[in-house]
């Protein structure tokens, strides 16, 4: 499954098997969707871990911020890359006890970028990027920076401002979204309908080895019951270690 056509060249030119499926095409809708008039409290949302490479430091002067973050490594997490956030109006986050980037499930994620204006995302170089996704699924328009990696798979001129790696530029863009009147329904339409060509890729890949009409199981946007949000799941595993004693 290849996020970008580049990626889709390269992979079939090694002669193995490819298919350009985006991988966060399978965001689920009911999460991730505009609500009923959701009361916007926030200028704009950033959804980031704490790695340097997401360039917090570009959103530092937005207003009235929403904060999202966690980090992957153990212990405590680099606070320096968030350390000079100057309005912060929610965070998971508590710069007094770094040591707590409180989990945040999907529903309350979903809930929270529903509130914001537009959502921002930094990084110059990165995968799929499932937050830029989520925004547009939640109803909200995207400032970006120009980036590798696949995730402006989704954007259009309407739904998304790409605009240079300076803060004046991401802040002018925020305030820009911040004045217009967007529908929220018709952003989330607007992006399920470039979702639903990659689910539909999946589906007849998984006909094709399965021999099962899985269309039929399919609802209106190509959904099927054994999808799970971003095809994740948890699985315990009994692991048993052999010995000759």
């Amino acid at each position: 499954m290849c996020t970008t056509l580049v990626e889709f060249e390269a992979v079939k030119n090694l002669n193995l098997n490819a298919l350009h499926i985006h991988k966060n095409a399978f965001l689920d809708e009911k999460i991730f969707n505009p609500g009923i008039n959701p009361t916007k409290k926030y200028s704009a949302v950033h959804i980031a871990n704490v790695e340097p490479f997401k360039r917090h430091w570009l959103a530092f002067g937005i207003p009235n911020l929403a904060l999202i973050t966690y980090s992957y490594r153990e212990g405590i997490a680099n606070t320096e890359e968030i350390s000079g956030y100057k309005n912060i109006a929610f965070s998971n986050f508590d710069p007094k006890h770094p040591e707590a980037i409180k989990f945040l499930k999907p529903q309350v994620v979903a809930d929270v970028v529903r509130a914001s204006h537009c959502g921002v995302i930094l990084s110059e170089v990165e995968g799929a990027n499932n937050a830029s996704t989520e925004y547009l699924m939640c109803g909200i328009p995207v400032v970006s920076t120009p980036s590798k990696g696949g995730r402006d798979e989704f954007f259009d001129s309407e739904n998304s401002r790409i605009v240079q790696p300076l803060p004046e530029a991401v802040e002018a863009a925020v305030t820009e979204f911040n004045e217009m009147e967007l529908n929220p329904a018709e952003i989330h339409f607007n992006v399920m309908k470039k979702i639903r060509v990659h689910r539909a890729r999946l589906l007849e890949w998984l006909e094709q080895m399965t021999g099962n009409n899985l269309f039929e199981q399919a609802d209106e946007n190509l959904w099927i019951p054994q999808f799970t949000n971003k095809l994740r799941q948890t699985v315990r595993l009994k692991i048993g270690i052999a010995s000759n004693q």
